[in-house]
């Protein structure tokens, strides 16, 4: 790894230690929108998510990690938020 990769990882740790922080303070958040990133961005984030009975969806409502970005939902509401965004 050189420079640039340990600051790429010390970023992505933030965003995620932030992220935690989030849900912790404001369960209510049930749904989030990730329109960037590449597969290995959204892959740790994705197996957290649905080991914890979360829902994860590709832009086209299926769910493959290199279509740079998706929904991550609570699993409850994964249906009415694919509705919203016409995805059925």
């Amino acid at each position: 790894m050189d420079r640039h990769d340990d600051l790429e990882l010390a970023h992505r740790l933030a965003d995620l230690a932030a992220e935690i922080a989030l849900r912790h303070a404001a369960p209510s958040v049930v749904a989030q929108l990730k329109v960037d990133g590449s597969l290995w961005d959204h892959a740790s984030e994705v197996l957290i998510l649905e080991e914890a009975g979360g829902r994860f969806r590709d832009p086209t409502g299926g769910r493959r990690l290199d279509l740079r970005g998706g929904t991550y939902t609570n699993g409850k509401l994964d249906a009415q938020v694919g509705a919203v965004l016409g995805r059925v």
